[in-house]
């Protein structure tokens, strides 16, 4: 009797399951992951005898399980109670902190190596025309690189610190920003958020001087700035990853106080213009990170007060967000490109807004697998 009702409720379990995940209308976007999810694919034959459509289904059906979050959840805390240190590709670390578990092949991949070869060529052509000390490139390290003091014994966090290698060497130590060696000095600081892949703005701080020191600026010294929270509820990618109840973490935000700077802020060529780099109601979603810069957006134009004479171009990815207040704080023109989302020609972008100096700044991971970062090779 207790084999046959163990049978039912597996059957009622399984073809529930199957029921609401055929008849449930698709969720386009998860907050709480800030992801857009797979959608179901369109079936060819083509496709399925490629594999390509057996593959991209695994994925619909794993974003739009029913009950998806409860599920990863009661994953998280299963795993947790078992002792493992790592869950879904994210150590957890000392001191509450989840750091993400680099993938090696990242780094060794056709696609790092295409990035690395376009990066370089970049480099030097816009070296021979704007200077060798007017084109800089800092690659910030991942959290696993910085923080290894905190991780689990056995954490494997090989291939990022020899991929960073070939970067420096491509471009050239007089091109190269040595962002590592400034947060290592700092690393018992709060350089990066316990849930989130980013670095704070703390870290991003810390960034700015040795870039500012390495471009031929003075730097500016924390205490110019009033430092203000912004909020102290932040969760970030992490921490959905792992879906565990956590402390959040608190956001900053950096006000130069000695010299203040007035700020005129356009989005995307558009009449969407500021006059400050925040995005206020960003603190109230999910996504609180959207407050610095507003995100990630195609172009972003910055023109201040500062009468510098000088233009700054950054290519960049969501590690600059927090970092481009500092850095425009010494040019009268700031234009900040996402690759992943502006098609245009740079080099005609630079011609009209005049750029005098170029800061090519991403993420060490994000550096090696995105491909529009090879685009750079066309200018």
């Amino acid at each position: 009797m207790k084999s046959k009702i163990t049978v039912i409720c597996f059957c009622i379990l399984l073809f529930g399951l199957t029921l609401i995940s055929v008849i449930k209308p698709p969720t386009i976007f998860s907050e709480k992951e800030n992801r857009y999810l797979t959608q179901k694919p369109a079936f060819s034959f083509a496709s399925l005898f490629q594999g390509s459509y057996t593959s991209a289904y695994e994925d619909y059906l794993s974003d739009q399980f029913p009950g998806r979050d409860g599920w990863i959840r009661l994953q998280s805390r299963s795993e947790q109670l078992l002792q493992k240190k790592e869950i879904n590709q994210v150590y957890l670390a000392d001191d509450h902190y989840l750091i993400e578990k680099p993938d090696r092949q990242d780094f060794v991949s056709a696609q790092a190596q295409k990035n690395a070869d376009s990066l370089s060529a970049f480099v030097q052509n816009q070296s021979r025309a704007l200077g060798p000390s007017h084109v800089r490139v800092m690659v910030v390290p991942s959290a696993s690189q910085i923080l290894t003091h905190k991780l689990p014994s056995f954490a494997a966090v090989h291939g990022e610190q020899e991929f960073l290698d070939a970067v420096r060497l491509g471009v050239g130590e007089e091109h190269f920003v040595d962002v590592s060696a400034a947060l290592l000095s700092h690393q018992d600081e709060s350089v990066y958020y316990r849930t989130d892949h980013h670095w704070t703005t703390l870290g991003a701080f810390y960034g700015y001087q040795a870039w500012a020191k390495a471009s031929g600026f003075t730097p500016y010294e924390i205490r110019d700035f009033s430092v203000e929270t912004v909020t102290d509820s932040f969760y970030g990618t992490l921490q959905a990853k792992v879906n565990l109840p956590l402390v959040p973490d608190s956001m900053e935000r950096f006000s130069l106080a000695s010299s203040p700077v007035a700020y005129t802020v356009t989005y995307n060529e558009s009449e969407d213009i500021r006059d400050n780099l925040y995005e206020w109601s960003a603190l109230d979603t999910r996504d609180k990170y959207r407050f610095y810069l507003n995100g990630n957006q195609p172009i972003v134009r910055i023109e201040t007060s500062v009468p510098s004479g000088r233009n700054l171009l950054v290519i960049k990815d969501s590690f600059a967000n927090c970092f481009v207040p500092f850095a425009a704080n010494h040019f009268g023109r700031t234009l900040v490109v996402d690759l992943r989302y502006f098609n245009g020609d740079v080099k005609a972008l630079m011609d009209a807004y005049s750029i005098t100096d170029i800061l090519i700044l991403y993420q060490a991971s994000f550096l090696a697998a995105e491909p529009s970062v090879s685009r750079l090779s066309l200018w």
